[in-house]
C-alpha cells in the first residue's frame, strides 16, 4: 500500500499536535493563512557580467544579463497575470491575484512577489536606466562614473527597505507590492559580499 501526501501541513504537523490545532482553529475563525510557492531559476551558459562598481571591476552571474532578467520577467508576469486555475466549487477561473498575499491591501492590490527583479519594482524599463555624473551645469562628465542595474542591486541587496538607492539613479528599493524583497528569500542566501 502507497499513500502519497503532499499536504505540508500533514507532513510535518500531527493532526493532534497543540499547532494543528491552532492553525485549524485559526483557519476555520479567520481565513487560512498564506502559501508559499517557489520556483527556482537559474542561468546556464551565460558569461559573467562585469561592471566597474565603486569596489572596482566586479563580475555578477548569469541571472544578471539584461537578456535573461527581460525573459525571466516575462515568465514572472505571465505566472502572476495570466496563469490560472480553477474554483473547484465554481468551476470559474482563479488567479493567482485572486488567491495571494496582499500585506498592503487595500491601498496596494500588487501580490508579494519576492524575486529579486522586484527591486526594480518588476519593471523592464526600470532595469535598463543609467545614470551619469554631472557637471554643475548638468553636463554628463565624459568618462565619469556610470551607475546601472547592477549599482542598484548592489545597494539593494544590502538596504532591501530602503525607499531610495544612494547609485546616481535614485530608485527604490521596494517591491511593486509596497514592502521590501529580503535577499535571502529571493536569492537564496547568497550573500558573500565579494560575489553576486
Amino acid at each position: 500500500m502507497l499513500e502519497i501526501t503532499t499536504d505540508p501541513v500533514e507532513l510535518w504537523a500531527s493532526a493532534n499536535s497543540r499547532a494543528r490545532l491552532e492553525k485549524d482553529y485559526y483557519d476555520t475563525t479567520f481565513v487560512p493563512f498564506y502559501r508559499t510557492e517557489q520556483l527556482i531559476v537559474t542561468g546556464i551558459n551565460i558569461d559573467p557580467i562585469w561592471h566597474l562598481t565603486a569596489s572596482g571591476n566586479e563580475s555578477f552571474g548569469p541571472i544578471f544579463d539584461l537578456e535573461f532578467m527581460r525573459v525571466l520577467l516575462e515568465l514572472q508576469n505571465t505566472i502572476a497575470h495570466n496563469v490560472s486555475g480553477r474554483d473547484p466549487d465554481t468551476g470559474e477561473p482563479v488567479f493567482l491575484s485572486d488567491i495571494c498575499f496582499k500585506p498592503l491591501d487595500p491601498l496596494n492590490t500588487n501580490c508579494a512577489i519576492f524575486s529579486y527583479l522586484g527591486y526594480w519594482q518588476n519593471d523592464y524599463e526600470k532595469i535598463l536606466l543609467n545614470a551619469t555624473r554631472e557637471d554643475a551645469d548638468g553636463n554628463p562628465i565624459p568618462g565619469g562614473p556610470v551607475d546601472n542595474y547592477l549599482d542598484h542591486f548592489k545597494y539593494c541587496s544590502v538596504n532591501s527597505a530602503s525607499p531610495t538607492d544612494t547609485t546616481l539613479l535614485r530608485m527604490s528599493c521596494m517591491g511593486e507590492y509596497g514592502g521590501p524583497i529580503e535577499p535571502r528569500i529571493a536569492l537564496g542566501g547568497f550573500l558573500n559580499s565579494s560575489k553576486f
